[in-house]
């Protein structure tokens, strides 16, 4: 039976060559020794933390994303399984006494979020921080929109949107 592709795996391959942000994430928490990552996925950015000796707890509700990204931490070695715990659970419904010297929020998921879940999930990252912590998350551009509808530029002659990314579906390779 042939493996076919789910849409965890299309997140993976969509996000894995985006390393960007990566500079960003570990300047953030160069004093944190503890880190809680929300929505740690595939581990695009914990595995990096780690690397730079920070310990991170990831928690995300995706069971397949978490396979696999404990297979990868075991690939490494037991170094990696030191500092890294991971924790299957829904990001807004965690509970955490406050352990955390900084809570981070990767790839813009704060706006997949509505208001209701938003403001659970602000209130235990609250509860989670030690005092002086810090929370630290991605956000869409709030500017992003103001560039769809301005003129077209040299790039797009068109006026039209142009694609992010593109990638090739592993099964289909569309």
């Amino acid at each position: 039976m042939k493996h076919l592709v789910t849409v965890g795996d299309l997140i993976r391959l969509h996000h894995q060559p985006y390393e960007e942000d990566i500079p960003f994430w570990i300047s953030r928490t160069n004093n944190a020794r503890l880190i809680l990552e929300l929505g740690c996925g595939h581990g695009r950015v914990t595995i990096p933390l780690e690397k730079e000796g920070r310990t991170v707890i990831g928690i995300d509700r995706d069971r397949e994303a978490l396979s696999f990204l404990n297979a990868l931490i075991s690939s490494q070695g037991l170094d990696l399984r030191k500092r890294i715990q991971i924790v299957q659970a829904d990001i807004v419904s965690f509970r955490s006494p406050p352990i955390f010297e900084a809570v981070i929020l990767p790839c813009n998921t704060f706006s997949t979020l509505n208001h209701h879940d938003r403001m659970e999930l602000l209130d235990r990252v609250v509860h989670s921080l030690l005092p002086g912590g810090s929370f630290i998350a991605s956000f869409p551009n709030p500017e992003g929109g103001v560039v769809f509808s301005e003129s077209p530029t040299d790039d797009n002659d068109e006026g039209e949107l142009e694609i992010e990314s593109q990638f090739l579906h592993p099964d289909y390779g569309f």
